[in-house]
């Protein structure tokens, strides 16, 4: 495929879209390969990128699980399933985990029992509240956590 961009002009447009929100490294190497660059030329670029500070993953993950956390109401199993796919470090995701305190992830845990109860919970059955507890397992919470959220609210 040929390059739609020389290098300069390929890297101002990442320097703009990274001045907007925040890129992960590897989604800095997929644009540049998207415009037309090889892997290596992706890499090299993506390197300018991060020593002029316009990419950080460290930054990126705390943005995202921010977000995700406090915005989507998802908890800590999907977010680092999402931050992996986008290729963020397990020793940064855990990093950026040590910014959020456990008051804010039950919190956040806490609205989505509110705001997903009256649909999933419609009778006091095991099969309502089982079915509750699935939900909430797709949308990341460790079920322990919920079983006892859901318990303390009885």
């Amino acid at each position: 495929m040929p390059k739609k961009y020389n290098n300069d002009v390929a890297l101002q447009k990442l320097k703009n879209l990274c001045r907007k929100r925040e890129l992960s490294q590897k989604q800095a190497i997929d644009k540049f390969c998207g415009f037309g660059f090889s892997y290596h030329e992706s890499l090299s670029l993506t390197s300018d990128l991060v020593s002029g500070g316009y990419v950080n993953d460290q930054r990126y993950a705390e943005a995202y699980i921010h977000d995700k956390l406090v915005l989507d109401l998802w908890g800590k199993n999907k977010i680092n399933q999402k931050l992996f796919e986008a290729g963020i470090p397990k020793q940064t995701t855990i990093f950026a985990w040590k910014k959020f305190e456990e008051d804010l992830y039950r919190k956040s845990l806490r609205e989505a029992i509110e705001k997903y109860r009256d649909k999933y919970l419609r009778s006091n059955s095991f099969e309502d509240k089982q079915r509750f507890l699935r939900f909430l397992a797709n949308r990341g919470f460790e079920t322990s956590l919920c079983i006892e959220e859901l318990d303390r609210e009885k």
